[in-house]
């Protein structure tokens, strides 16, 4: 009962996340980013689950949030 929710938890942030880069890719990412940043919790117990149930959706969930998430890694400015 517990992998029939979590399985279920797996697949909505999977299309969350498709959805996203899909937005992001027409619109920008400032409010996207807000969305993810505020259920960090939630996509982490998603590719966490994913991790050793589904490693194929757990490649496809991490690879639609690498580009909403990557960005705020390199604002800013650089040193040397």
């Amino acid at each position: 009962m517990l992998a029939e929710a979590q399985d279920r938890h797996l697949a909505q942030w999977l299309a969350r996340a498709v959805a996203a880069y899909e937005e992001r890719r027409a619109s920008g990412f400032e409010l996207l980013l807000a969305v993810l940043m505020d259920e960090l919790d939630n996509l982490r117990a998603a590719l966490e689950y994913a991790l050793t149930t589904d490693p194929t959706r757990g490649l496809r969930l991490a690879a639609a949030v690498r580009h909403q998430l990557a960005p705020q890694h390199n604002r800013g400015p650089r040193m040397a």
